[in-house]
């Protein structure tokens, strides 16, 4: 999973075409952007990974979703495109939740 252009996007169906001249971030750009070092902090703090299977693309979509989204339900629909092998599903919805709560509007800063 790779943020196209501000969306999250299976990077195996991208052409490098059509990426070329656009914005990509990978995971490894994750850290450079606002969100990114909470993501990386809620994800550690509950933890919300095990196998580490899925937490790439669990993160970079947050991070679209983040970006995108007003409706902090949004944040709930990440875990719907995605597989979790080892099945931690409650720790990533604890992890969601606690995103939500800190990026809600009547939160005062992303720093809570």
């Amino acid at each position: 999973m790779i943020v196209l252009e501000g969306y999250a996007v299976r990077a195996c169906t991208v052409l490098t075409e059509q990426a070329d001249g656009k914005s990509v971030i990978t995971v490894e750009g994750l850290v450079e952007t606002i969100l990114g070092p909470i993501l990386q902090e809620e994800m550690i703090a509950v933890p919300g990974f095990q196998c580490g299977f899925c937490t790439a693309g669990i993160l970079m979509d947050l991070l679209s979703v983040e970006e995108n989204s007003s409706e902090p339900g949004d944040l709930h629909e990440v875990l719907e495109r995605h597989l979790c092998r080892c099945g931690d599903y409650h720790a990533l919805r604890e992890v969601i939740r606690r995103l939500a709560l800190r990026m809600s509007p009547a939160s005062d800063s992303l720093d809570n």
